[in-house]
């Protein structure tokens, strides 16, 4: 398994394509057990509205798809900017980097970058997650 130490700054991902689809949606809304879910009504924007939250694991589908162990992994900060809705039925696109990296107090931190556009390359979402790695003892 890989471990922030694999990364520098300037690295990136390949782009991971989703389908906003129902079932991730009403799983994001069950997990966030928010009382005010998004507006579903079509006829105000066109068509359903998926809940801004839905991207908040961005990080866990990158690292995981690349061979990374989510053991010890705790986000520190995070910093979204939306532009668009995402609409459910949706194909979305979001590419990943790696913007910062640094050491405090013997830890490392590490800050990616994720940018959601549509299959136009309209930017829908820009959000930057500064992630923890704890080291994990084998066990």
């Amino acid at each position: 398994m890989k471990t922030f130490a694999d990364l520098q700054v300037g690295d990136r991902f390949p782009p991971l394509r989703l389908e906003v689809t129902e079932q991730w949606v009403a799983t994001d809304l069950a997990l966030a057990q928010d009382p005010h879910p998004p507006e579903r009504d079509p006829s105000l924007f066109g068509a359903p509205v998926a809940p801004p939250t839905l991207t908040n694991a961005d990080f866990d589908r990158f690292l995981r798809a690349h061979g990374f162990s989510m053991s010890g992994i705790i986000p520190t900060k995070t910093r979204h900017e939306y532009f668009a809705p995402l609409f459910i039925g949706q194909t979305i696109e979001t590419t990943g980097e790696v913007v910062d990296k640094y050491e405090r107090k013997g830890r490392t931190y590490v800050t990616f970058e994720f940018v959601t556009t549509d299959l136009e390359g309209r930017i829908l979402l820009k959000k930057r997650d500064t992630l923890l790695q704890m080291p994990v003892e084998a066990g």
